[in-house]
């Protein structure tokens, strides 16, 4: 028989260890969510303006940013984002704002395709 505080010793720093992930994890998740909710409405606000689809990427630093095409054409020169086509651009963006219905339309088909696979 082993020594019984070791085991509770032992015991105690893996379920803070597994605590610790947990809480920060759930950290993780509530900024990402809030820097999403934040994107949204920046591109909502600024697609009223201008009447521009907008597309919620995330870029290679792990920010959430809402951005035109044109921009993600530059940023994707600058390689922030990989190089893709169209129909990638909507597989990658976590959200769209539009007043397009078609574009919007063709956003929801490409995230039920992949929701599918």
């Amino acid at each position: 028989m082993g020594n019984i505080f070791k085991d509770i010793w032992t015991r105690v720093t893996v379920d803070y260890h597994d605590y610790r992930q947990e809480l920060v994890g759930g950290w993780n998740l509530r900024r990402e969510a809030k820097q999403i909710d934040k994107a949204v409405k920046r591109a909502r606000f600024r697609n009223s303006k201008d009447g521009r689809t907008y597309y919620i990427l995330k870029d290679a630093r792990g920010g959430i940013s809402a951005l035109t095409s044109d921009q993600v054409k530059y940023w994707t020169a600058q390689k922030m984002f990989p190089k893709m086509n169209y129909m990638q651009l909507l597989e990658k963006s976590i959200a769209i704002v539009t007043s397009n219905q078609s574009i919007r339309e063709q956003y929801n088909q490409v995230q039920l395709k992949n929701e599918t696979l």
